[in-house]
């Protein structure tokens, strides 16, 4: 069972976003302020003979996208704070591998899940084999801090 840190500052009204890590051993969720996706598929007209087209071929999909935490440093599940770039990125700087996981809000009561903490039941979508291709840290003085991240992932589901 993943396990959600006890310091979720924000929770999205249409939304409780997460992004799954594996860190030493262990799984855990890390709140996600922002996410924006798009998916773009590459779709070619198959013609043979005549006006209309006999089909479609699919060329390629790909995913891609950004997210945003608030804040830098995370809750991992034994209680340390780690730093988000040590935890997207390995040592040398190239990116690690992880899946976004958009958890819908109940639309009649927003602060609960649907389908309740049951996996199977509850209603969400997974962006799988993520990298990130760019980071960038904002803050200003009396305001929050952002960490920002744009991403390319393998596939959606």
């Amino acid at each position: 069972m993943v396990s959600t840190p006890d310091n979720l500052d924000r929770v999205e009204t249409a939304a409780n976003i997460f992004v799954r890590m594996s860190v030493d051993n262990s799984s855990f969720e890390v709140p996600v302020s922002e996410v924006d996706l798009t998916k773009e598929v590459d779709v070619e007209r198959v013609r043979e003979i005549g006006l209309y087209p006999d089909g479609y071929a699919v060329n390629a999909i790909d995913v891609d996208g950004s997210i945003s935490f608030a804040g830098n440093v995370v809750r991992t599940p034994n209680g340390n704070e780690r730093n988000l770039d040590s935890l997207l990125f390995l040592e040398d700087g190239s990116p690690k591998v992880f899946d976004i996981t958009i958890v819908h809000a109940d639309e009649e009561n927003p602060s609960d899940t649907v389908g309740g903490d049951n996996p199977e039941t509850r209603n969400t979508e997974t962006i799988e084999n993520a990298i990130v291709t760019t980071s960038e840290y904002s803050a200003s003085s009396g305001e929050s801090t952002e960490s920002s991240y744009e991403f390319m992932a393998q596939r959606i589901s």
